[in-house]
């Protein structure tokens, strides 16, 4: 079966997706179309096949090219009207053009592939969609949505985009019932039918880790008689930072020697955000690491065995997998009420909750007056089945056959 990924999603989760789904059926031939700056690099021993990368065909969005802009407009005005419309500029038809014709670029270079189908996942960025349709598909399409390509699109254009991606789609990906429902809120009651419930999982080989991991080899500086305390789980401001340390940092839990912060801002954030994160730690927090290099597995393992609190208080979040290999690791999860993590509660696993932020010292404060050792103790063994739930090793075999189900 042959398989085309389009994909802006960070690239460690979309080659880990590709490797998981290829240790389930090694007959998987698979394809990648990618367009950005930490690019999955092609390699003998890489899950895919072959690798194209969309922004070495930014030229076509150059005025210069006159002719291709036009071409790439020919049998799209209607939507690039509408894009220019909803923008009130005229000079978007010529990004517009130049993207569409990338499309039909890509389109020719992949004519001889003949996929099975194609799966477009985290439709979030202008540049990855408008090139899609310029792009000649004959096999299904796949929309996988992510999380926040879903819950953090409010630009009327991007909207506008979407629903034309989501139309074109014979098929849906969400992970969450709630998902669903703003895929249906979003782009019409008819795309019911067609949205299935997949998981993007996380490797088995991280949760074997964590069992057999050595806490005092974590990339902190804490002794061991400190509770260790995470905030957030990568370096975007939708984690709320800056907020969640000036509250901590208003009330007596700032004069806590015993408590070690850490802030994990190993992606998705730019250096001035992290200094002043740093800047804001320094003013309220005792003790914090702050770890801004991406950490091999085994010092992630060793951070999540650690980790005996986690603050999991994002604006919106799908299911974050460092959240749900903490509650493998017994740590004691507080996440926010807002977040659509349901799901984990119908299948029994155990975490705590607040419902605004205003909420997290307090709820943190009950936390440390108790036995926290022991406590983590109990959610170890009450969250154990989470890695049969989040872990590649059962999800993969859920993707293959629903591919199999649909391939043309």
């Amino acid at each position: 079966m042959n398989i085309l990924f389009w994909s802006h999603g960070k690239s460690f989760t979309i080659e880990n997706m590709a490797r998981s789904l290829k240790a389930e059926d090694e007959s998987l031939s698979m394809d990648l179309v990618q367009n950005r700056s930490d690019r999955v690099e092609q390699s003998p021993d890489g899950p895919f096949r072959d690798v194209y990368d969309l922004r070495s065909l930014d030229k076509w969005g150059k005025l210069g090219h006159l002719p291709s802009l036009l071409s790439g407009l020919s049998s799209h005005w209607e939507y690039a009207l509408e894009a220019c419309s909803l923008q009130q500029s005229p000079r978007r038809l010529s990004m517009i053009g130049g993207l569409l014709m990338a499309g039909r670029v890509m389109n020719e270079r992949l004519r001889s592939k003949n996929y099975d189908l194609i799966q477009f996942s985290f439709p979030f960025h202008l540049s990855d969609i408008v090139p899609f349709f310029g792009f000649q598909a004959k096999c299904p399409i796949v929309i996988h949505f992510w999380g926040s390509d879903l819950f953090r699109v409010a630009n009327l254009e991007k909207l506008s985009a979407q629903k034309r991606l989501v139309k074109r789609a014979q098929h849906v990906i969400a992970a969450t019932p709630e998902m669903k429902a703003i895929i249906q809120y979003k782009y019409g009651l008819e795309t019911a039918p067609k949205v299935k419930r997949l998981r993007i999982g996380s490797d088995d080989e991280i949760y074997q880790r964590i069992e057999e991991g050595d806490p005092s080899t974590a990339p902190i500086s804490a002794s061991e008689d400190k509770i260790v305390i995470q905030i957030g789980y990568n370096a975007s401001r939708l984690n709320q930072h800056s907020d969640i340390i000036e509250r901590l940092g208003n009330c007596s839990l700032s004069e806590r020697h015993d408590l070690h912060f850490v802030l994990p801002m190993t992606y998705n954030g730019g250096e001035n955000y992290i200094q002043t994160i740093r800047s804001t730690a320094e003013r309220n927090l005792c003790n914090f690491t702050i770890l801004e290099d991406f950490l091999p597995e085994s010092a992630l393992a060793a951070l999540r065995s650690r980790t005996d609190i986690v603050i999991n208080t994002p604006l919106t979040d799908a299911l974050n997998s460092a959240m749900t290999e903490a509650l493998y690791a017994g740590s004691i999860v507080i996440n926010g009420s807002w977040l659509p993590y349901k799901d984990l509660q119908r299948h029994g696993f155990s975490y705590t909750t607040v419902d605004d932020l205003s909420g997290v010292p307090n709820t943190l404060a009950r936390i440390i007056d108790k036995d926290v050792h022991s406590l983590r103790e109990k959610l170890a063994h009450e969250n154990r089945g989470v890695r049969e739930y989040a872990s590649w090793s059962r999800l993969a075999a859920q993707w293959v056959s629903f591919y199999r189900s649909i391939a043309c």
